[in-house]
């Protein structure tokens, strides 16, 4: 089972309660040991990461954090292997089921641990900086309302 703490918030309340929806969905199959919520799972995962992944790329973009082409990456590689699994199935009683739900139980840990609480954390700084103080806007020309230059010349 997994804990949700306040350490791992971000600092944006909707990709904070994404994921605590998250490991939510996690613990309830976990909790269950049941293989055959596995692709029900799975669905409600790919289902979060189609608007949560969205709100989670938006907020970087606002924040300007620079990792945010490879975060964009890992979030493809995680709704990669997702379809793969779904698309894998889950039904009947054959190796390749058990095989296939021990691959979600692992995507699952590595989405937590490698994503969530080592990539998510990366934005952290750059979430509370962006909330923090208002971002400097461009000085404009009053006349033209175009940016202005600085001329490097004296003179």
């Amino acid at each position: 089972m997994i804990i949700w703490r306040d350490t791992m918030n971000v600092g944006a309340a909707t990709v904070d309660n994404d994921r605590r929806e998250l490991i939510a969905i996690i613990n309830e199959f976990e909790n269950g040991g049941d293989p055959d919520l596995a692709e029900a799972t799975a669905k409600k995962l790919y289902a979060l990461t189609q608007e949560g992944f969205r709100r989670e790329e938006k907020l970087q973009e606002e924040s300007r954090f620079p990792g945010s082409n490879r975060h964009r990456n890992e979030h493809a590689l995680i709704r990669d292997k997702l379809e793969a699994l779904i698309r894998g199935g889950f039904a009947g009683q054959d190796r390749g089921r058990a095989e296939r739900v021990a691959q979600l139980r692992d995507l699952m840990r590595d989405w937590v641990i490698g994503h969530v609480l080592r990539s998510d954390m990366e934005m952290k700084p750059h979430i509370a900086f962006a909330t923090a103080s208002p971002s400097p806007r461009p000085r404009t020309r009053r006349a033209t309302g175009r940016p202005a230059t600085i001329n490097s010349r004296a003179g």
